[in-house]
């Protein structure tokens, strides 16, 4: 059984017995009389420490009594030293032993000499703190009316022996307060010890050090006296997933959709970091420091942006300045909207800054000179506050922006809650321990809607209190008198789930959450008055709640983050999420808030255990080796990333000629005709030792300054994983990569769009801008469960359609049209399992044509643009048997068409895929375009068993040759071949040998004139497609086997790779019109 303290004042207990029907209370019950005989004090002296009871002896005589069937309800014993009020004895000013659970403070006598028990000082010398709560004699004399707490009353000793009429009334009055449903052993300042305050005051001082966004996909965390972490979550709101779904679809759909964490690492800041926080949009974190200033680093997503634009962030956080806001250290940063920031220094002074002042938008490279990047000082900038808060001069154990963002509560080691708006700065009112049952205040937060502040109090309890303005609070105390207060939450008896450490309201403002010390997440309904849940998420005190779309988060002391409460929708296992931050050793080893004077028998706290971080790098390494060592290079190719127009580019690209080593262009002549001029090489890093060997895509604009390059991925399912590939884009002229995106998954094509300043990559990821580096996926939420596959830009490059694939059990829109330099976007083409398996526009850019597999249908449509309605069904195709869409591949799939191409005049469309027929499923058919439409008894239909067109080594399969709508030329299995566009007859064919195990690189000229193929000795050999068997022409283009080749939109440059990984580029034009002239001499 534990021990407790009480001490009992002579004045109360008085003023208690005159009001109670004449009863004599002089003497106590004989039960407790017997206890008290037995641990009678020995009579020595009154400042003998030994005739102190020690615990034992106490414990000794409880069990005693209960073995002789005496079962008080409250054993106490008088500790002597201290005189009688008649000065004959011990008093009622008395330190009390007794058998109930926690300490309480029930009076304190200003004349007790020092006295100490199992390490807790219960008095001192006159005029000094006599109690443990550190009380002075004036203090006591103020608040004698006080009791132990709300809750507790119903165990005091005089309310079990009063049975008087008013006793009961008081029983009664003290039912209809809120902390009267539970019983609580220990309220008020004593609740928790000098101790565990300390520590816990501690703890929470370094809430700061961590931030998180307010959608909670981004969190930071120092690790360090000058690094931070950033943990990007990419959580979001779960979406329902039918039933109707298999159970394994289901689960295969929750592992896609939980979004794999990334952590940015910041190395390195110019000072010592003192707290966190994110500006509103989470692209930038803020870190107050020690001497005073707020430094800004960039943010950006890693999957957001390509590894360039993250290194020029981390270079224009180099050239930064920093803000200085205070002449101590910043211990609060506080962002109230976009527009204002809130800092705190360690001396207590809160000032309200415009955000513009604190952080200063990045510096453009175009603006840095050669001698700031040789050297990169930044300047300490000053600004000027809008407001100054009134706040004590105190630590700031606890502050919360709140009320959608009008109010601020601040909580300091003073045991002050100011409560502030946030506009003007102006305090609207302050709230001492005093009026909170004289209980340490530890968290509080404003309910805007009714004008009222909840606070979060060290001994578990919840205060609710009325702002000026608001909704009067009434509640009554133990003894039935009226407060200014209610008491919303009282822990019960049993309860050590400690302080209140952190609160939150739900959006509606009926839900209340709160941690507790000892990692409780509690959820509390206001209307009901009553707890809906508690978890023990955490094994320390929770250090701060806020509520997301995806849930509720958690972030403990241990930096331990959890989401929880997440919204339940069907088809999902609603589990917690936990996030392990990283561990400031640093950190743990300070003590933010000082100690208060020790007591006797108190012992100093022990050295802090310093924890280290589990597999944690000190540095990002995915940025190392990108920029140049000369940093008036690295200065010119960001420049050249970002400069916009062509001029100066060219000026840039000039200054980077004279920085790097001038390198010859070599013209190959490997013949006496007109050879191609060898514009460009580099050097790449593809893996060309694996098998089966991958190609490498390409695409290159039309003056072949810009070359995108990556190396093919097939035979993936549609929603498979696997290692990233690096998508890279380089200015050909001086060798320099502009921008690498890394790409999971399967790839098979690029397209280069320069007029739109964007990248495509098939399947579809996304638009990777060029300007920037930014990779945006124009993706809604209501698509999460859908996956682009393929795109197609409009010949106007104003539309791009979006081809995309759904989820087993599910419809949904296949098809997306999204503005290119608009905001347009539209869905259409509703699908049951469906996925998109081709698309082309016609020459026009009137009409898109889609082909979609369903579970039971292909289907082949016209669709209008941009609206996607339907024009025409031109085709629908029964299918049977199994299907699953997210195992599709347009290769080997039963899919219908997967390769559609319109003649140039619009009156022809080809489609090739693989249909239902058994003795011939790989067809190519030709549908023409009639008043009616497309009729199917006019379809020209070339069949086989096997495939017939080489998709491996090409991107472009089918080319109607010199653009007119009579021949068609295909890669086929063995080589070239011209059709007739009207019969689907041969008319002409070139076969190609194997390079090595495998079909050789090959491509049409966009204009439908030539067919370029490489060979194993790293030749080119090209053919005139209008007179495919006459010899072709050749030049030696690489050291080793051909591997990929690309022609630009113009069909002026060619770029080719070998296997010894050198991509060159090559000025054709010249070389192409000379053998035009050939062929036509010689016919």
């Amino acid at each position: 059984m534990k021990l407790t303290f009480h001490i009992a004042a002579f004045t109360l207990v008085s003023f208690c017995l005159a009001g109670c029907g004449g009863e004599d209370f002089s003497t106590p019950p004989p039960g407790l009389a017997n206890v008290r005989a037995k641990s009678a004090p020995k009579a020595e002296s009154d400042t003998d420490e030994a005739a102190i009871p020690h615990a034992d002896s106490l414990a000794e005589a409880v069990s005693n009594d209960s073995q002789s069937g005496q079962q008080p309800e409250s054993i106490t014993t008088e500790l002597p030293g201290v005189r009688k009020a008649d000065g004959t004895g011990p008093s009622a000013d008395t330190v009390k032993l007794t058998t109930n659970d926690q300490p309480a403070i029930a009076a304190e006598s200003a004349e007790q000499p020092a006295s100490v028990l199992k390490g807790v000082a219960v008095g001192t010398q006159d005029d000094a703190v006599v109690t443990v709560g550190g009380k002075s004699t004036a203090q006591v004399e103020a608040s004698k009316d006080r009791k132990e707490s709300a809750a507790a009353a119903g165990m005091s000793l005089l309310d079990k022996l009063k049975t008087d009429d008013v006793a009961k009334e008081k029983v009664a009055r003290r039912g209809t307060s809120p902390a009267a449903r539970q019983v609580m052993t220990q309220t008020g300042r004593n609740a928790i010890a000098a101790e565990a305050w300390y520590r816990l005051r501690n703890q929470l001082a370094k809430r700061f050090y961590v931030a998180a966004t307010q959608d909670g996909r981004r969190i930071a965390a120092s690790f360090g006296a000058s690094r931070l972490a950033v943990l990007d979550t990419q959580v979001m709101p779960p979406l329902p997933i039918p039933t109707a779904v298999p159970m394994a679809a289901r689960m295969q759909q929750q592992r896609l959709l939980k979004p794999d964490v990334t952590t940015r690492y910041l190395s390195n800041l110019p000072g010592t970091i003192s707290c966190l926080e994110f500006i509103p949009s989470g692209n930038v974190v803020l870190a107050g420091t020690e001497d005073g200033r707020v430094i800004a680093r960039s943010n950006a997503d890693l999957t957001d942006w390509d590894l360039y634009a993250q290194d020029l962030f981390a270079w224009q956080d180099e050239h930064a300045n920093p803000t200085r806001v205070s002449d101590a250290s910043v211990v609060v940063l506080k962002t109230i909207n976009d527009q204002r920031l809130l800092t705190v220094d360690g001396g207590g002074v809160c000032k309200i800054w415009e955000m513009a002042q604190v952080v200063h938008p990045p510096v453009s490279p175009l603006d840095i000179t050669e001698a700031q990047a040789k050297s990169p000082e930044t300047k300490t900038t000053t600004a000027k506050p809008l407001h100054t808060v009134e706040l004590p001069r105190a630590r700031v154990l606890s502050l919360k922006i709140c009320g959608h963002r009008a109010f601020g509560v601040a909580v300091t080691k003073d045991e002050v809650v100011t409560v502030f708006d946030t506009a003007s700065g102006q305090v609207l009112q302050s709230i001492t321990a005093a009026q909170l049952d004289d209980t340490q205040p530890v968290c509080g937060i404003v309910n805007e809607q009714l004008k009222q502040i909840l606070v979060g109090l060290a001994d578990g309890r919840i205060f609710k209190l009325a702002l000026p303005g608001g909704d009067a609070v009434k509640g009554v105390d133990e003894d039935g008198n009226d407060t200014n207060f209610q008491i919303v939450f009282a822990p019960e008896a049993h309860d050590r789930d400690g302080a209140v450490t952190s609160l939150e309201l739900n959006d509606d403002r009926t839900l209340l959450y709160f941690g507790r010390s000892n990692g409780t997440l509690a959820t509390f309904d206001l209307k009901r008055s009553q707890i809906q849940q508690t978890e023990k998420l955490h094994n320390s005190p929770v250090a701060d709640i806020f509520t997301t779309p995806a849930g509720l988060f958690s972030i403990a002391d241990n930096r331990l983050a959890k989401l929880s409460h997440i919204p339940v929708v069907a088809g999902h296992n609603a589990a917690n999420q936990t996030l392990q931050l990283p561990v400031d050793s640093v950190l743990n080893s300070k003590e933010l808030v000082e100690r208060d004077e020790l007591m006797p028998g108190q012992r100093a706290n022990p050295r802090p255990i310093v924890r280290a971080n589990p597999n944690l790098a000190d540095v990002d390494e995915s940025l190392s080796g990108l920029r140049p060592a000369d940093p008036v290079l690295a200065l010119y190719e960001h420049q050249l990333r970002v400069a916009k127009d062509s001029a100066t580019q060219d000026a840039i690209r000039q200054k980077i000629f004279g920085l790097k080593p001038e390198r010859e262009v070599a013209v190959d002549k490997s013949y006496d005709e007109v050879t191609p001029v060898k514009t460009g090489e580099l050097q790449s890093e593809f893996d060309f030792q694996s098998r089966p060997l991958q190609r490498v895509v390409m695409s290159v604009s039309n003056d072949g300054a810009i070359l995108a390059t990556a190396q093919a991925r097939r035979s993936l399912p549609l929603r498979a994983g696997g290692p990233t590939r690096p998508v890279a884009v380089w200015d050909v002229a001086t060798e320099t990569k502009l921008r690498t995106w890394q790409v999971p998954g399967e790839l098979t094509n690029l397209v280069l769009e320069v007029n739109s300043g964007s990248l495509f990559s098939e399947p579809f990821y996304g638009r990777m801008r060029l300007s920037d580096g930014r990779l945006v996926t124009d993706q809604s939420p209501s698509q999460l469960l859908t996956r682009p596959v393929l795109f197609q830009m409009s010949p106007q490059s104003t539309h791009l359609a979006i081809g995309m694939a759904g989820a087993p059990g599910t419809a949904g829109n296949v098809v997306q049209m999204v503005g290119v330099t608009s905001d347009f976007k539209h869905e259409g083409i509703d699908a049951f399992e469906g996925v998109t398996s081709a698309m082309a526009w016609s020459p026009d850019g009137g009409s898109l044509f889609v082909a979609v597999r369903e579970r039971t249908q292909c289907r082949l449509l016209e669709l209008e643009s941009p609206t996607l309605q339907v024009r025409s069904e031109i085709d629908a195709e029964r299918m049977e048997g199994a299907w699953n869409v997210d195992a599709f591949d347009p290769h080997r799939s039963i899919a219908g068409a997967t390769h559609l191409l319109p003649s140039p005049d619009g009156k022809l469309l080809v489609t090739y895929g693989h249909h239902t027929s058994r003795q011939s499923p790989y067809q190519i058919r030709f549908w023409q375009k009639s008043k009616d439409g497309w009729p199917q008894e006019d379809v020209k239909v070339v069949d086989s068993q096997q495939p017939m067109l080489e998709t491996e080594m090409t991107a472009t399969p089918m080319v109607f040759v010199d653009q007119q709508s009579s021949q068609l030329a295909v890669i086929g299995s063995k080589g070239f071949a011209v059709l007739d566009a009207r019969t689907g007859s041969l008319q002409g064919s070139q076969p190609l040998p194997n390079v090595d195990d495998r079909r050789p690189a090959a491509v049409f000229s966009p204009d439908g004139k030539w067919a370029l193929a490489g060979d194993r000795e790293g030749n080119v050999w090209v053919w005139e497609l209008s007179s495919l068997n006459r010899p072709p022409r050749h030049f030696a283009a690489q050291a080793g086997p051909i591997t990929g080749l690309a022609m630009s939109p113009n069909a002026r440059f060619l770029v080719t790779i070998g296997e010894e990984n050198r991509i060159r580029t090559w000025d054709v034009s010249a070389f192409l019109n000379d053998a035009e002239r050939s062929t036509r001499k010689s016919r």
